[in-house]
């Protein structure tokens, strides 16, 4: 007579294996998980959650932290970059105060051309509070103004703005 373990002998003398329908009875606990899986990822889903807004934080959190490697690099370039750090007070500015970004660009250019000047834009970085080196805020410059003409015109603000959506939570005026 074959040994067999104390757990294997109760699941085997259970009612769920002496009922006629053996099959339905052992794919009942896979359903469940199945429907169980559902439910959460749906409860983690609902925005207004609580309990997902925390979970979906300290995912964030970890990542923040974790140590630069090749599947985080991209990331990592985004948080780093001098432009997106100036771009990210500019959009809390402009969440701040209700702003639009026209609205900037007219505060900002004396002329009333409908572009800034690098002094302009250096002038308007310094009243945000970003504090930049000249090399670094020469970078800011060429990362911003695209085609290089010395102008910085609202299409290359608005584009500047893009990466800042991948610093924290899409969406949220919350950012890293």
């Amino acid at each position: 007579m074959p040994v067999s373990h104390p757990i294997v002998q109760r699941l085997t003398t259970s009612p769920l294996h002496s009922s006629p329908d053996r099959l339905t009875h052992h794919f009942l606990p896979i359903y469940i998980i199945i429907n169980i899986q559902r439910r959460i990822d749906a409860y983690i889903a609902d925005e207004y959650n609580q309990l997902a807004i925390q979970m979906k934080f300290e995912k964030l959190k970890r990542e923040f932290f974790a140590p630069p490697s090749r599947e985080n690099a991209a990331r990592e370039i985004i948080l780093t970059s001098h432009k997106n750090i100036v771009f990210l007070f500019l959009d809390a500015k402009l969440r701040n105060d209700n702003l639009t970004m026209q609205k900037v660009l007219y505060k900002w250019d004396k002329d009333k051309r409908g572009y800034l000047t690098y002094d302009e834009f250096k002038a308007m970085i310094k009243a945000l509070g970003v504090k930049l080196n000249p090399s670094q805020m020469s970078h800011v410059i060429r990362g911003v103004d695209a085609d290089g003409d010395g102008c910085i015109e609202l299409d290359e603000l608005l584009d500047s703005m893009k990466d800042i959506e991948h610093m924290g939570i899409v969406g949220s005026p919350w950012k890293m």
